[in-house]
């Protein structure tokens, strides 16, 4: 089974892709991007982060030709 994760940080944005195995996760696939609308831990421009974590999606879905369908996120 595979998991998706974003982290979501004042100056950068991390996509991680793992499969879980015997109850750990290995990771698959790893991104990061620079994060905009973030100041602090407070999202302050929602269009902003919103095109930075749809852009680092994107990424993943072409780099690695996989879907991200259901993702965890954390800021």
């Amino acid at each position: 089974m595979k998991i998706a994760a974003i982290d979501v940080g004042t100056t950068k944005i991390v996509a991680i892709v793992g499969t879980i195995v015997n109850d750990q996760v290995e990771v698959d696939y790893l991104e990061t991007s620079e994060s905009l609308g973030v100041k602090v831990g407070e999202v302050i421009n929602i269009p902003q982060l919103t095109d930075c974590i749809n852009r680092i999606v994107k990424e993943i879905e072409n780099k690695y030709s996989y879907k991200m369908s259901e993702v965890y996120v954390g800021i």
